[in-house]
Protein backbone atom coordinates (compact mmCIF):
# COMPACT_ATOMS: atom_id res chain seq x y z
CA UNK A 1 0.00 0.00 0.00
CA UNK A 2 2.92 2.34 0.75
CA UNK A 3 4.22 1.85 -2.79
CA UNK A 4 0.76 2.47 -4.28
CA UNK A 5 0.51 5.83 -2.57
CA UNK A 6 4.04 7.02 -3.35
CA UNK A 7 5.19 5.55 -6.67
CA UNK A 8 2.33 5.24 -9.10
CA UNK A 9 1.38 8.82 -9.99
CA UNK A 10 2.66 10.50 -13.16
CA UNK A 11 4.79 13.07 -11.30
CA UNK A 12 6.67 10.42 -9.32
CA UNK A 13 7.17 8.46 -12.53
CA UNK A 14 8.79 11.43 -14.25
CA UNK A 15 11.08 12.00 -11.26
CA UNK A 16 12.56 8.52 -11.77
CA UNK A 17 14.12 9.47 -15.12
CA UNK A 18 17.42 10.52 -13.57
CA UNK A 19 17.73 7.39 -11.43
CA UNK A 20 16.88 5.05 -14.30
CA UNK A 21 19.31 6.57 -16.79
CA UNK A 22 22.27 7.23 -14.45
CA UNK A 23 23.72 3.76 -15.07
CA UNK A 24 23.39 4.02 -18.85
CA UNK A 25 25.08 7.43 -18.93
CA UNK A 26 27.90 6.15 -16.70
CA UNK A 27 28.49 3.07 -18.85
CA UNK A 28 28.16 5.02 -22.09
CA UNK A 29 30.51 7.89 -21.27
CA UNK A 30 32.84 8.53 -24.19
CA UNK A 31 30.42 6.78 -26.53
CA UNK A 32 27.56 9.27 -27.07
CA UNK A 33 26.48 7.70 -30.36
CA UNK A 34 26.10 4.25 -28.80
CA UNK A 35 24.20 5.71 -25.85
CA UNK A 36 21.91 7.83 -28.04
CA UNK A 37 21.16 4.90 -30.34
CA UNK A 38 20.35 2.61 -27.40
CA UNK A 39 18.19 5.28 -25.74
CA UNK A 40 16.28 6.04 -28.96
CA UNK A 41 15.54 2.39 -29.70
CA UNK A 42 14.48 1.80 -26.09
CA UNK A 43 11.94 4.65 -26.33
CA UNK A 44 10.59 3.67 -29.76
CA UNK A 45 10.36 0.07 -28.63
CA UNK A 46 7.69 1.03 -26.08
CA UNK A 47 5.38 2.63 -28.65
CA UNK A 48 2.69 0.26 -30.01
CA UNK A 49 2.96 -0.15 -33.77
CA UNK A 50 6.41 1.34 -34.02
CA UNK A 51 7.82 -1.45 -31.86
CA UNK A 52 6.95 -3.89 -34.62
CA UNK A 53 9.65 -2.26 -36.74
CA UNK A 54 12.11 -0.90 -34.16
CA UNK A 55 13.26 -2.73 -31.06
CA UNK A 56 16.34 -2.79 -28.89
CA UNK A 57 18.75 -5.65 -29.78
CA UNK A 58 18.22 -6.85 -26.20
CA UNK A 59 14.54 -6.22 -25.59
CA UNK A 60 13.55 -6.27 -21.91
CA UNK A 61 10.29 -8.15 -22.49
CA UNK A 62 11.82 -10.68 -24.86
CA UNK A 63 14.66 -11.59 -22.53
CA UNK A 64 12.78 -11.35 -19.24
CA UNK A 65 14.42 -8.18 -17.91
CA UNK A 66 11.12 -6.70 -16.73
CA UNK A 67 11.24 -6.96 -12.94
CA UNK A 68 11.34 -3.39 -11.63
CA UNK A 69 12.85 -4.34 -8.27
CA UNK A 70 12.84 -7.34 -5.94
CA UNK A 71 11.44 -4.98 -3.32
CA UNK A 72 8.23 -4.50 -5.32
CA UNK A 73 7.80 -8.13 -6.34
CA UNK A 74 6.40 -10.43 -3.69
CA UNK A 75 4.09 -13.16 -4.91
CA UNK A 76 2.90 -13.76 -1.35
CA UNK A 77 1.69 -10.18 -1.08
CA UNK A 78 -2.01 -9.94 -2.10
CA UNK A 79 -1.43 -6.39 -3.36
CA UNK A 80 1.53 -7.30 -5.61
CA UNK A 81 -0.54 -7.83 -8.78
CA UNK A 82 -2.44 -4.61 -8.18
CA UNK A 83 0.81 -2.71 -7.68
CA UNK A 84 2.24 -4.03 -10.95
CA UNK A 85 -0.96 -3.06 -12.74
CA UNK A 86 -0.71 0.47 -11.37
CA UNK A 87 2.94 0.61 -12.46
CA UNK A 88 1.80 -0.15 -16.01
CA UNK A 89 -1.04 2.39 -15.95
CA UNK A 90 1.15 5.20 -14.62
CA UNK A 91 3.86 4.59 -17.22
CA UNK A 92 6.36 3.58 -14.52
CA UNK A 93 6.89 0.12 -16.07
CA UNK A 94 7.51 1.55 -19.55
CA UNK A 95 10.00 4.08 -18.17
CA UNK A 96 11.73 1.32 -16.22
CA UNK A 97 12.08 -0.79 -19.39
CA UNK A 98 13.56 2.21 -21.21
CA UNK A 99 16.16 2.58 -18.48
CA UNK A 100 17.00 -1.13 -18.46
CA UNK A 101 17.22 -1.45 -22.24
CA UNK A 102 19.33 1.70 -22.55
CA UNK A 103 21.73 0.42 -19.90
CA UNK A 104 22.26 -3.13 -21.13
CA UNK A 105 22.37 -2.26 -24.84
CA UNK A 106 24.81 0.59 -24.22
CA UNK A 107 27.10 -1.80 -22.35
CA UNK A 108 26.86 -4.61 -24.88
CA UNK A 109 27.28 -2.40 -27.96
CA UNK A 110 30.26 -0.68 -26.33
CA UNK A 111 31.76 -4.09 -25.55
CA UNK A 112 31.15 -5.20 -29.16
CA UNK A 113 32.94 -2.12 -30.45
CA UNK A 114 35.91 -2.69 -28.16
CA UNK A 115 36.08 -6.42 -28.94
CA UNK A 116 36.31 -5.68 -32.66
CA UNK A 117 39.12 -3.22 -31.98
CA UNK A 118 40.94 -5.90 -30.02
CA UNK A 119 41.06 -4.15 -26.64
CA UNK A 120 38.54 -3.65 -23.85
CA UNK A 121 38.46 -0.57 -21.66
CA UNK A 122 39.31 -1.19 -18.00
CA UNK A 123 35.67 -0.84 -16.97
CA UNK A 124 34.44 -3.27 -19.62
CA UNK A 125 37.17 -5.81 -18.85
CA UNK A 126 36.38 -5.57 -15.13
CA UNK A 127 32.69 -6.11 -15.83
CA UNK A 128 33.40 -9.23 -17.91
CA UNK A 129 35.86 -10.59 -15.32
CA UNK A 130 33.32 -10.06 -12.54
CA UNK A 131 30.58 -11.74 -14.56
CA UNK A 132 32.48 -14.82 -15.74
CA UNK A 133 35.68 -14.99 -13.73
CA UNK A 134 39.08 -13.67 -14.74
CA UNK A 135 40.79 -15.76 -17.45
CA UNK A 136 37.93 -18.30 -17.49
CA UNK A 137 36.91 -20.11 -20.66
CA UNK A 138 33.64 -18.15 -20.82
CA UNK A 139 35.59 -14.89 -20.55
CA UNK A 140 37.65 -15.96 -23.55
CA UNK A 141 34.63 -17.23 -25.50
CA UNK A 142 32.59 -14.07 -25.09
CA UNK A 143 35.24 -12.04 -26.91
CA UNK A 144 34.50 -13.94 -30.13
CA UNK A 145 30.75 -13.78 -29.47
CA UNK A 146 30.91 -10.01 -29.07
CA UNK A 147 32.77 -9.65 -32.36
CA UNK A 148 29.94 -11.37 -34.21
CA UNK A 149 26.73 -9.84 -35.56
CA UNK A 150 24.40 -12.72 -34.74
CA UNK A 151 21.54 -12.37 -32.24
CA UNK A 152 22.82 -12.15 -28.64
CA UNK A 153 24.22 -15.44 -27.37
CA UNK A 154 23.41 -16.87 -23.94
CA UNK A 155 26.70 -15.50 -22.61
CA UNK A 156 25.94 -12.02 -23.92
CA UNK A 157 22.51 -12.10 -22.29
CA UNK A 158 24.20 -13.27 -19.07
CA UNK A 159 26.57 -10.30 -19.28
CA UNK A 160 23.60 -7.99 -19.86
CA UNK A 161 21.80 -9.40 -16.83
CA UNK A 162 24.95 -9.14 -14.70
CA UNK A 163 25.21 -5.49 -15.72
CA UNK A 164 21.62 -4.95 -14.65
CA UNK A 165 22.31 -6.59 -11.28
CA UNK A 166 25.29 -4.31 -10.80
CA UNK A 167 23.03 -1.26 -11.11
CA UNK A 168 19.57 -2.27 -9.95
CA UNK A 169 18.24 -4.49 -7.12
CA UNK A 170 16.15 -6.65 -9.46
CA UNK A 171 16.98 -9.94 -7.73
CA UNK A 172 16.86 -10.96 -4.09
CA UNK A 173 20.60 -11.66 -4.25
CA UNK A 174 21.09 -7.90 -4.50
CA UNK A 175 19.03 -7.08 -1.41
CA UNK A 176 20.58 -6.37 2.02
CA UNK A 177 21.12 -9.49 4.15
CA UNK A 178 18.90 -8.19 6.95
CA UNK A 179 16.10 -7.59 4.45
CA UNK A 180 16.21 -11.25 3.43
CA UNK A 181 16.64 -12.74 6.90
CA UNK A 182 14.07 -10.71 8.80
CA UNK A 183 10.63 -9.96 7.28
CA UNK A 184 10.02 -7.62 10.18
CA UNK A 185 13.00 -5.49 9.17
CA UNK A 186 11.77 -4.94 5.63
CA UNK A 187 9.73 -1.90 6.64
CA UNK A 188 13.01 -0.12 7.40
CA UNK A 189 14.15 -0.69 3.81
CA UNK A 190 10.99 0.51 2.05
CA UNK A 191 11.86 2.87 -0.82
CA UNK A 192 15.55 2.68 0.09
CA UNK A 193 16.87 -0.43 -1.70
CA UNK A 194 17.44 1.41 -4.99
CA UNK A 195 19.55 4.12 -3.32
CA UNK A 196 21.46 1.50 -1.33
CA UNK A 197 22.27 -0.33 -4.56
CA UNK A 198 23.55 2.88 -6.14
CA UNK A 199 25.83 3.49 -3.15
CA UNK A 200 27.04 -0.12 -3.30
CA UNK A 201 27.93 0.33 -6.98
CA UNK A 202 29.73 3.60 -6.21
CA UNK A 203 31.79 1.80 -3.57
CA UNK A 204 32.63 -1.06 -5.95
CA UNK A 205 33.60 1.24 -8.83
CA UNK A 206 35.72 3.55 -6.68
CA UNK A 207 37.03 2.01 -3.45
CA UNK A 208 36.93 -1.46 -5.00
CA UNK A 209 38.94 -0.32 -8.02
CA UNK A 210 41.42 1.48 -5.76
CA UNK A 211 42.05 -1.66 -3.71
CA UNK A 212 42.68 -3.62 -6.92
CA UNK A 213 45.47 -1.21 -7.78
CA UNK A 214 43.58 0.65 -10.51
CA UNK A 215 43.89 4.01 -8.76
CA UNK A 216 43.65 6.30 -11.77
CA UNK A 217 40.49 4.52 -12.97
CA UNK A 218 39.08 4.67 -9.44
CA UNK A 219 39.50 8.45 -9.34
CA UNK A 220 37.90 8.84 -12.77
CA UNK A 221 34.97 6.64 -11.74
CA UNK A 222 34.56 8.56 -8.49
CA UNK A 223 34.31 11.93 -10.21
CA UNK A 224 31.91 10.70 -12.90
CA UNK A 225 29.65 8.60 -10.67
CA UNK A 226 29.43 11.24 -7.94
CA UNK A 227 28.47 13.86 -10.53
CA UNK A 228 25.80 11.61 -12.04
CA UNK A 229 24.32 10.62 -8.67
CA UNK A 230 24.12 14.24 -7.57
CA UNK A 231 22.57 15.24 -10.90
CA UNK A 232 20.00 12.43 -10.65
CA UNK A 233 19.02 13.63 -7.19
CA UNK A 234 18.80 17.23 -8.33
CA UNK A 235 16.08 16.44 -10.89
CA UNK A 236 13.33 15.57 -8.39
CA UNK A 237 14.32 18.46 -6.09
CA UNK A 238 14.02 20.92 -8.97
CA UNK A 239 10.60 19.55 -9.93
Amino acid sequence: ITYMTTLVDIFTTMMQVGDLLTGAVYRGVGNPIIFTKAFSKAILGQIPGINRMIQSPIDARKYGLIKISAEYTNKADPYSKMLNRLFRLSGFSALDRIGKETLVNTVIEKARKEARKGKFSKNTQQLIDDAFGKDSERTKDIVDELKGTDPPSDDIISLAYWTLLEHQPVAESEMPALYLKSPGARMAYQLKTWQLKQLSLWRSETIGMWKKGQKVQAIKNSVLMTTLLVAAGAGPDTL
